[in-house]
């Protein structure tokens, strides 16, 4: 059995969430072989194994003798990189809280990084809390995130931090059995931003505009017009979807928008043919999600009409999806997800850029900063969105496969999940781009 102790304190409710968290889902340990401890006066976390301890440095929350009071920009952290060159140690580490340090106390060790604060920090996202500045669509934009300014977005440190514990249990003797193995594995998700062309035929007119004006294309123009007098929708793409999925012994995901409001981001999806689309893919074993349109993450009354109005028309309860543009307001959308009865959720990523928003490539049980609680619903964080890489990147084809390559390799290391998002509709909006999603699929899988 693993003894876990920990700081008691005014943040209690903040230590054992992420102490938790990180023993459950990130050192993949089972509950029955660890219990955790409070202890007061405790200036350290100390997990113990037969006499054996490893020493945590509380690095953070000593420092606030009140609730919540960590929560301001000055508290950010500024990261530091060990510089050690044993790589068995810190080499290349990241101590967002504390100092890049381990030392041995006879057959004891001690680490100079905050683990469990810098895992907290990561995994809440509290700093798009404090920090105000917001993008057009008013979304924490990726330059203004502490893992982007220390150029550390393109790795999941909680990930990182979960391996370097493990090994040093290892060393005080807990068993390679009690980590539980863990797979790697796919997830594929399509957000249903338009459903039909029979609900979008300014949508299809603009686009054929924009293949003369903008993209100077006369191919793409004679394209879109021959697939008009055939009849094919380009925004059916589902069977496609599915028959790849199906190819890899997985299945689609897809999240239907629809809206209660008039915003001029939101498309006009027909609840018939949400109801159409729906019957297909359910009908071949596939799934269906929720997709909260553009002023959802911050109106619950919103989200809920939608909801509902979805649900009477396919019948069938949504149970997870993705918010629209990646709109969230952290802890508020998830607290909005929660009370509708949602599973899990994948919008936390930077939509003008990718890495890894949270730290991670695993699910998670979120924390609501404010009301200091658990969030009884999952994140599942997106890995790559097409857009990301193609409208704001503007990456070639043969750049985004290898783009696609390096993360999905990253993610592969951990055995995380890689959430995949392609839009029904890109094979539409990128014509220039035939074939991507299918050689994507060859890498990622």
């Amino acid at each position: 059995m693993l003894r876990v102790y920990i700081p008691k304190d005014v943040h209690i409710e903040e230590r054992l969430y992420i102490v938790k968290e990180f023993m459950y889902r990130f050192l993949r340990i089972d509950k029955s072989k660890w219990n955790i401890i409070p202890k007061a006066n405790e200036k350290f976390y100390i997990i113990e194994f037969k006499n054996k301890k490893i020493f945590i440095k509380d690095a953070f929350w000593i420092k606030f003798h009140e609730p919540l009071s960590y929560l301001n920009m000055e508290n950010l952290p500024k990261p530091k990189l060990s510089n050690s060159k044993n790589p068995e140690d810190l080499n290349n580490i990241v101590s967002l809280y504390g100092e890049p340090y381990i030392k041995k106390l006879g057959e004891n060790l001690e680490i100079g990084i905050d683990i469990f604060a810098s895992s907290f920090f990561m995994l809440t996202r509290w700093e798009e809390y404090v920090n105000k500045k917001r993008d057009n669509h008013n979304r924490f934009p990726y330059n203004e995130s502490i893992a982007y300014k220390y150029k550390i977005i393109n790795r999941p440190i909680v990930n990182e931090y979960a391996e370097f514990l493990w090994k040093l249990l290892l060393k005080i003797g807990v068993p390679e059995s009690f980590q539980k193995h863990r797979e790697y594995s796919v997830l594929l998700t399509h957000d249903v931003d338009k459903v039909s062309l029979l609900d979008h035929p300014f949508a299809y007119i603009r686009s054929m505009a924009g293949d003369i004006v903008l993209r100077k294309s006369v191919k793409l123009l004679l394209k879109k017009i021959k697939s008009l007098f055939t009849w094919q929708d380009p925004f059916d793409t589902y069977d496609y979807l599915m028959d790849l999925s199906e190819k890899y012994n997985t299945v689609s995901h897809f999240f239907f928008l629809y809206h209660c409001d008039n915003d001029k981001h939101n498309f006009k999806n027909s609840l018939n043919s949400i109801k159409k689309a729906a019957e297909k893919i359910k009908k071949r074993g596939h799934k269906i999600g929720f997709h909260p349109s553009y002023n959802t993450y911050n109106n619950p009354k919103l989200f809920k009409c939608e909801k509902d109005n979805i649900e009477k028309a396919i019948g069938e309860e949504l149970k997870f999806g993705r918010q629209h543009f990646l709109r969230f307001e952290v802890p508020f959308t998830w607290r909005i997800w929660e009370q509708n009865n949602m599973e899990w959720n994948s919008t936390i990523y930077y939509a003008t850029f990718g890495g890894f928003r949270a730290g991670t490539c695993y699910e998670y049980r979120p924390f609501d900063f404010i009301e200091r609680r658990p969030i009884q619903i999952l994140e599942i964080p997106l890995t790559v969105m097409e857009g990301a890489l193609i409208s704001y990147r503007h990456l070639g084809r043969e750049e985004y496969l290898l783009k696609l390559k390096s993360i999905s390799d990253i993610v592969k290391r951990y055995n995380g999940t890689f959430v995949y998002l392609w839009h029904n509709n890109s094979f539409w909006t990128f014509y220039n781009y035939k074939n991507l999603y299918e050689r994507s699929l060859e890498i990622i899988f």
